[in-house]
């Protein structure tokens, strides 16, 4: 028999469950903080279960392109697209004709490596033996990497400059985030909406910021930014290990919100006699509470449990059937039911409200019957912003988006109006500051390296200006009674604005007079002009190019 026949033995079993696993770990060391270890488990389980299936259909020629080392080099590489490449931004987001073409590419190199296996068989077992030892180290490098790692030092934490204000009243405040919410200006001009219930409701009860920006274009850039405070605290942060995100690691900038690392903002509350809480549908900000919060929520299950953390969580509408070959859409369909069998449907809905609204609003209602005085900081998952193969010069999906928006906001505002209408009665003076933690992104097909297309017959997308706006451009908002600070206090006619802006005005409303005067550099002289400095999504460094002057910007 000649030595270039292709013989389908065991060993190419072994080939396409290896490689198949290998680019799956790829997957696991860029998002490991999403993927639980039971995730692991049942995908690394379903995967060996896939591959076997796919080497029956080819022994017993049950489905056979061409031939049988063609049919193998496609089942390799849809198991690489399905466990790695549909989860690649800059793979997904390429114009059809170029994604196609690299896929062809992807291809031939698989198919050329079963040739060249095929045609030197002595590599077989060394190559089995290299991709599944790469594989477990890869995988076992994040957990490697937290055990080396030193614990959180006080000494260097009590470095850190928290500001000494003293509180003349300790009323109770909501930071209430709500996902992608914007002005009506903005909804206007990129959405072509000229009002939402959400909106209407915002203007007839909140003191309205104008020209606001957010500190990053994700959730969680925004975030961090916000509970830093000012540039001086952020900047004294570090950003952690890429391999060990949340490893309670001295000044690690990403558990501001878990509570590992101090907040300024959080800490001069807790100096005040709050008691404080985050909380977060997700684990975004890591899954353990630390020393410097006093609660940290994540969503709970209906079963009363707390949700793990899942990579299917971050699952878009393109990946959600191809992806890791449907074990999201099989996974999410055994939780749903055992939520329905297990548990009560006061639990499931909560005054019209489903699921993590009505989470976010037990949330939000339980704190005025707290005997302490609270600081809730909060995020609402909603109205949410386009899936990551958005494309705003797609007529359909920009459509089908604008309804989704204003069906989201509206949903949204019965559970502002009623936490407002609870808060009015059993919280009179309580102060409530509601934000916008980025834009919708409607710019989603655009990146920070190509912010526009002069060529494009979109008039947004040939803007200079519409990828900022719309990444940054965002809600600011504050409620109060003017029990306790005057509505002088805020400053909503700046030029523009940020969360650190409206934030410093509701620490100086609150101030006592000797905290003014010894505070007065920072309530007088405040700066916020520019953007914090943040990796983009998938990379372990800031790019300092992405840095951008507000006052570029207004839209106001």
């Amino acid at each position: 028999m000649s030595k270039k026949t292709f013989i389908l033995s065991r060993f190419y079993l072994w080939l396409t469950i290896s490689i198949t696993l290998l680019y799956f770990s790829l997957t696991y060391i860029g998002s490991y903080t999403n993927i639980s270890n039971k995730d692991v488990l049942l995908i690394s389980i379903w995967i060996i279960f896939i591959s076997i299936i796919q080497y029956l259909v080819l022994k017993y020629k049950l489905l056979v392109f061409y031939s049988q080392k063609f049919t193998l080099s496609v089942f390799i590489f849809s198991n690489i697209y399905a466990v790695n490449l549909v989860f690649n931004d800059a793979l997904i987001k390429q114009p059809f004709k170029i994604e196609l073409f690299l896929m062809l590419l992807g291809l031939f190199f698989a198919y050329t490596l079963l040739n060249i296996l095929n045609d030197y068989r002595k590599l077989q077992k060394p190559i089995i033996i290299f991709l599944l030892s790469l594989t477990t180290l890869i995988m076992l490098t994040p957990h490697f990497s937290k055990s080396v790692t030193n614990i959180n030092n006080s000494e260097e934490v009590t470095q850190l400059k928290i500001l000494p204000i003293s509180f003349k009243q300790k009323p109770n405040v909501y930071i209430i985030g709500v996902d992608a919410l914007v002005p009506k200006s903005l909804l206007k001009k990129h959405l072509e909406l000229d009002q939402t219930d959400l909106h209407d409701l915002l203007d007839k009860n909140f003191i309205t910021y104008k020209n606001v920006f957010s500190g990053g274009d994700r959730t969680v850039p925004s975030y961090l930014s916000m509970l830093s405070l000012t540039k001086e605290y952020w900047f004294a942060l570090e950003e952690g290990d890429p391999l060990c995100r949340f490893c309670p690691t001295p000044l690690n900038r990403n558990n501001l919100m878990n509570g590992l690392t101090p907040s300024p903002l959080i800490m001069i509350f807790k100096a005040n006699g709050y008691e404080t809480s985050t909380a977060h549908e997700w684990p975004h900000f890591g899954a353990k509470k630390g020393p410097y919060i006093d609660n940290y929520l994540l969503r709970t299950r209906q079963d009363g449990k707390r949700i793990s953390h899942s990579i299917c969580d971050l699952i878009s509408p393109r990946s959600s059937l191809i992806g890791f070959f449907g074990y999201c859409k099989i996974r999410n369909k055994f939780t749903l039911l055992k939520q329905y069998t297990n548990t009560t449907t006061e639990k499931l809905h909560y005054k019209g409200l489903d699921f993590n609204l009505a989470w976010d609003l037990q949330n939000i209602e339980s704190i005025s019957s707290k005997l302490k005085p609270q600081l809730y900081i909060g995020h609402i998952l909603s109205p949410r912003h386009t899936a990551y193969d958005f494309d705003i010069t797609n007529n359909e999906q920009l459509a089908e988006f604008r309804d989704f928006y204003l069906e989201r906001a509206n949903t949204t505002s019965k559970l502002i109006k009623i936490a407002l209408d609870n808060i009015k009665k059993n919280d009179s003076n309580a102060i409530i500051y509601i934000w916008g933690d980025h834009g919708p992104v409607l710019s989603q097909h655009l990146t920070w390296d190509k912010r526009n297309d002069p060529a494009s017959s979109n008039k947004l997308v040939r803007s200079t200006k519409f990828f900022i706006q719309d990444r940054l451009g965002s809600y600011g908002g504050v409620y109060h009674d003017e029990s306790i600070c005057q509505k002088s206090s805020f400053q909503n006619n700046r030029i523009y604005s940020t969360p650190q802006h409206i934030l410093k005005d509701i620490l100086f409303c609150l101030s006592s007079k000797e905290s003014r005067i010894t505070n007065k550099d920072y309530f007088n002289n405040f700066i916020n002009d520019k953007t914090f400095a943040y990796p983009r999504r998938t990379e372990n460094k800031a790019i300092l190019s992405d840095i951008i002057s507000y006052s570029d910007y207004l839209y106001e």
